[in-house]
């Protein structure tokens, strides 16, 4: 016997099922959360630490072309120091270049962007960028060498 319960029940779990067979970016939820089936691909990357500025501001360059792609849906971005969320395009959020010039080698280079404004929502559009700290891989990896990531959710359609 299981104390755990279930988040979807077995009729929830059949409905969405044919609903996505019907149109793949069907969600599930009501007015607190949504669930979506959102396929991503992560980019797991080396780069020499000592163009780390020209990696963040190629990073801004690729959320920049998929942004494009996917025809500007984002709701909600990350401020790449607070982390705080704000509406996408908003004044809080600081320009990407300027603030990648300003970010140090030693430091983080971290921003999002998503869809939803419910953070526990599954994204239907979404990119995540992480440029990591410079000495957070000396022993994993060559001392020249960061390791980094980019993250994409986007539609079915």
């Amino acid at each position: 016997m299981s104390t755990r319960d279930s988040f979807l029940g077995n009729d929830d779990i059949e409905g969405f099922v044919s609903d996505l067979k019907e149109w793949p970016n069907s969600s599930y939820g009501n007015d607190h959360i949504t669930h979506n089936v959102s396929p991503f691909v992560s980019f797991y990357f080396l780069y020499d630490s000592k163009h780390y500025l020209d990696t963040s501001l190629l990073m801004v360059d690729i959320h920049e072309q998929f942004e494009r792609l996917t025809g500007n849906p984002y709701l909600i971005g990350t401020h790449p120091d607070s982390e705080r969320t704000h509406p996408y395009g908003s004044k809080r959020l600081p320009d990407l270049r300027e603030f990648a010039r300003k970010t140090k080698k030693e430091d983080y280079f971290a921003f999002n962007f998503t869809d939803q404004k419910n953070h526990i929502s599954s994204p239907a559009t979404a990119g995540y960028f992480w440029k990591v700290r410079d000495y957070m891989n000396d022993d994993a990896v060559p001392s020249n060498r960061t390791y980094s990531s980019i993250q994409f959710y986007y539609r079915w359609s």
